[in-house]
């Protein structure tokens, strides 16, 4: 019934706010900060973030670790033991990766020794104080040159001292900010969970309209809505509702199924999937699972679609930026090894390292150190195991082994 048909006598008195659920979600304004309130956001900036710190960093040469009993390269100290005074290195690197998959931009500055130019320290830098620009100085002495600056130090840094890891961009200069593009799939994930959350404080009543055939001066009609309030959400427990004066009320419900509030969560969690590439079942969408408990494929499908793109940049940045231009020249690169992700899966673990030990890739000491057993005594250990010899390479693998 409209206000224009209403009777003479009926007074529509502050209908938005009777007893119901008629409030309505204001839009969420979206920005770094907030889009982290979204569950299956976080969700994915955590374990996109956290998974790719987690990975083994280390120089290799020649794509193979150094021999057992040589030094390490100077550039796996800050690889993989301290990037700075301040920072452990998974602190660093997940600070590094989180930047880069929620802002479209990771960077970290590098400290330099001023005699050697050798990397001394590498320094997270929040990505909303740096400012990428490029500058040619001298049509075609040196060609175009990539600089950034720190707004905030008001300094500007050579590429060469920042490691840059980026997002999909248009110039290959910066990458686009993944929360500014979504902002709207994220806007409707926020409300919908801003709505659940009322859904559940009012409980089932979306709409009540009270019939009241006797006058009712103002007083009366506020104690009258008070009355109805305390019948509201999960802490209306005061009895049976009691209209008098010849009330009547009419509500309009809807039941949680109805509603759809599960069905949009659902959805909410495949648009953070498209986003990110992070599949639903790492969200907590088991929905359409097809991994069961098969953790190893579980983690190569991982590893090849949504977290490879990351390790290969992050690699060729790493090598770049970290290693000298002889170092490069003699085939030192910096590896980073996903194998990590199969840590839960202690049967996968322990078939790859006999797999590649019988097959003569690695040694059996090679195959301790990935178990994490200290090396063997045996002069064969460190020998790779040739073809023909059928001798068990499980045995030197084992935890009573010497």
């Amino acid at each position: 019934m409209s206000r224009m048909s209403l009777p003479a006598n009926v007074r529509l008195i502050d209908a938005s706010r009777g007893f119901g659920t008629s409030d309505v979600v204001a839009p969420m304004l979206v920005n770094g900060y907030t889009a982290l309130t979204v569950p299956p956001w976080f969700r994915a900036m955590r374990f996109l973030s956290e998974a790719l710190a987690s990975f083994p960093r280390s120089v290799h040469k020649d794509g193979a670790r150094p021999a057992a009993g040589a030094p390490p390269h100077p550039v796996d100290r800050l690889l993989k033991r301290r990037p700075n005074p301040l920072r452990n290195p998974f602190v660093f690197w997940s600070t590094w990766y989180l930047h880069a998959c929620h802002t479209g931009n990771g960077y970290a500055r590098v400290r330099r020794d001023p005699l050697t130019y050798r990397p001394t320290a590498l320094e997270n830098l929040p990505p909303e104080r740096v400012v990428p620009f490029q500058y040619d100085p001298s049509e075609g002495v040196d060609g175009l040159q990539q600089w950034y600056y720190d707004t905030v130090a008001k300094e500007i840094l050579p590429a060469a001292d920042v490691l840059h890891l980026s997002g999909l961009g248009w110039a290959g200069m910066s990458g686009a900010d993944p929360v500014d593009l979504h902002a709207g799939a994220l806007n409707r994930a926020a409300m919908l969970d801003a709505y659940a959350t009322k859904f559940v404080q009012k409980g089932t009543v979306i709409r009540s309209a009270v019939l009241i055939k006797k006058s009712m001066d103002d007083e009366k009609l506020a104690q009258f809505r008070a009355v109805l309030r305390t019948f509201q959400g999960p802490a209306g427990e005061d009895g049976p509702l009691i209209l008098t004066d010849d009330a009547d009320i009419k509500n309009v419900g809807m039941t949680p199924q109805e509603g759809q509030i599960a069905e949009q969560g659902n959805l909410t969690v495949r648009a953070v999937a498209q986003i990110t590439g992070v599949p639903p079942a790492l969200l907590m969408d088991l929905t359409d699972s097809r991994y069961s408990n098969n953790v190893e494929m579980q983690g190569q499908d991982v590893v090849r679609y949504c977290l490879r793109p990351w390790l290969v940049q992050a690699e060729d940045e790493l090598t770049a930026k970290l290693l000298t231009e002889a170092e490069l020249d003699e085939g030192y690169t910096v590896k980073i090894d996903p194998n990590a992700l199969l840590r839960g899966d202690t049967k996968a673990v322990n078939d790859s390292v006999t797999a590649t030990t019988n097959a003569g890739l690695t040694t059996k000491n090679e195959g301790r150190a990935v178990l994490g057993y200290p090396p063997s005594d045996d002069p064969g250990a460190d020998k790779l195991k040739a073809i023909g010899d059928t001798a068990p390479a499980t045995a030197p693998l084992g935890a009573a082994a010497a």
